[in-house]
């Protein structure tokens, strides 16, 4: 995998040659552990929001994504972060600021496994740097997807809703977990984390917003959070 070295330099640097990753690199610094509290939920939504577009529309625009699967995958990053970390990169634990981490290490907006991804990314940058997280989600999703797009030209709704829900599956249990929700015996937790997959990528597809603060206030008391 590529390093995402161009996240590195000041937003500056790109501003003439680049203004999408000028964009990036501006809500990245105003994001900068931000915590989203009920103050600042609306405002801190617009922003993950537009953080979200424009790093799923340089991954599209970088790997070359057929046009007709990029509102899909623009729907599966979406979804993805939201179920993973409700959109939220930083919580506050006793008065400080700290990178969002589940019990099996799993950091970020994205929930990148930093036992799985050791090596690949910089851990720091995981936990620290949203526009890093954020990227580094999009680009496993992005190598995820292709197992089921390959070789695939044109594609029915349910074909690429299909896609999405075995990449998810992928992305939360790992490569031997694609096409994870259409299998029988599997665990009860694992088929609801799948169906709640579901109903938010439905959900972000049409064009659905949620609510973070509701959102966060489960994703902190579910178990293996």
């Amino acid at each position: 995998m590529r390093a995402w070295f161009r996240w590195i330099a000041p937003p500056v640097a790109y501003a003439s040659e680049d203004p999408m990753a000028a964009q990036i690199l501006c809500l990245g610094v105003a994001l900068k552990r931000v915590v989203v509290e009920e103050a600042n939920a609306s405002a801190y939504a617009q922003s993950i929001q537009r953080l979200l577009t424009l790093i799923t529309q340089r991954e599209i625009t970088d790997q070359g994504l057929a046009p007709q699967y990029q509102q899909t995958f623009l729907s599966l990053v979406k979804s993805t972060a939201w179920q993973e970390s409700c959109w939220r990169q930083f919580i506050r634990v006793n008065g400080h600021v700290r990178f969002l981490e589940s019990d099996t290490a799993d950091v970020g907006l994205m929930q990148v496994n930093k036992h799985v991804w050791r090596g690949f990314y910089s851990l720091r940058r995981l936990e620290w740097d949203v526009v890093y997280n954020t990227s580094a989600g999009a680009e496993i999703l992005m190598r995820l997807m292709h197992r089921g797009a390959e070789h695939k030209d044109i594609m029915s709704g349910e074909q690429l809703a299909a896609i999405a829900r075995s990449t998810y599956s992928a992305y939360n249990g790992g490569p031997g977990a694609y096409n994870r929700w259409q299998r029988h015996g599997e665990r009860a937790q694992t088929r609801q984390i799948d169906r709640a997959f579901w109903t938010k990528y439905q959900a972000m597809s049409s064009g659905q917003s949620f609510d973070i603060l509701q959102c966060a206030m489960q994703w902190d008391t579910a178990p293996g959070h």
